[in-house]
């Protein structure tokens, strides 16, 4: 059985995303906890080739991606979504989600809860989400 040793720098407050999950409703929100940094020991039957979740290939990937990035949105357990990193989840009655008239195409306006950082403590902004996604063509 392979071991990971991962090291995360946390700034963005994965312990307030599991609250935030377990409260039907709740919003997410950034919070500094109370000593940056620290150890996670994982272990699994197969060491992953990338940690990266928009390249992940394999189950144990795609486990570890979830356990080190947040989405913008989620689904909770009866599939209905709720919102992470995005203020909310855009949808066309809510107006985060226009058709183009002739139905070929869509825009999807994705607004993000103020104050998220990255680990070093920038702030993660639009044009990192545009970059992310960008990514996944």
């Amino acid at each position: 059985m392979a071991a990971l040793t991962a090291v995360l720098a946390c700034t963005s407050g994965t312990a307030s995303l599991n609250q935030a999950r377990a409260v039907a409703g709740a919003a997410y929100r950034a919070v500094v906890p109370p000593r940056p940094g620290g150890s996670a020991v994982l272990a699994d039957y197969e060491y992953p080739s990338t940690l990266n979740p928009l390249t992940a290939r394999t189950e144990a990937e795609l486990r570890l991606g979830a356990l080190l990035f947040a989405p913008l949105w989620g689904l909770d357990p009866q599939l209905r979504p709720y919102p992470d990193l995005a203020r909310q989840v855009p949808t066309p009655q809510n107006g985060g989600v226009r058709v183009a008239r002739d139905g070929r195409s869509m825009t999807v306006a994705v607004k993000l809860v103020p104050g998220l950082r990255w680990s070093d403590g920038q702030p993660i902004t639009a044009d990192d989400v545009i970059s992310m996604l960008r990514q996944r063509k």
